[in-house]
């Protein structure tokens, strides 16, 4: 993964010096765009947990689609997550880790864990996750999966951490 992006300003909005957090424009729309050229909308609130989409927002304010480097598999499991997250940028994962991320999470965060463990399934799927909530900066996501992954590496032996990891 590259960690370029381009931003495309067009917009149906009439110009204003407001940013995408103002209250006016938190409920408008921003497109995000996957590699492969596939559309996801989302409300500029839900988009705003990303810091890369979020600059991008407050450095155009005409700005309404975004082109990431970000594979449409992965960018449908991000979108997910900014929907429920519904803008919130809290962290729900608790340290240590406990055995499980039903256990590793605070109650409020339920559904993040039943979340990454589903994502989890399919490892290359999670590391996909790892590297894009990387590169669009969405720190709640990635220490979410990050955590999955110190999860699944506890208690095992160097060499099945290294399978596990595919380290030849």
């Amino acid at each position: 993964m590259s960690s370029t992006s381009s931003t495309s300003s067009t917009s149906s909005t009439s110009s204003t010096s407001s940013t995408s957090l103002d209250e006016d424009s938190s409920f408008s729309q921003i497109v995000l765009k996957s590699i492969s050229g596939e559309t996801f909308i989302l409300s500029r609130r839900d988009c705003c947990i990303s810091d890369l989409v979020k600059t991008a927002v407050d450095g155009d304010s005409q700005c309404s689609e975004i082109r990431l480097n970000v594979k449409k598999e992965t960018l449908e499991l991000i979108v997910e997550y900014m929907k429920k997250k519904e803008g919130e940028t809290s962290v729900c994962v608790l340290k240590p880790l406990k055995s499980s991320m039903n256990d590793s999470c605070l109650p409020s965060g339920k559904w993040e864990a039943e979340f990454i463990d589903r994502v989890y399934l399919n490892k290359e799927r999670l590391h996909d996750l790892v590297l894009a909530s990387n590169y669009m900066s969405i720190n709640p996501l990635l220490q979410l999966s990050c955590a999955r992954v110190a999860l699944g590496l506890k208690g095992k032996s160097k060499t099945q951490m290294e399978q596990e990891l595919r380290i030849l």
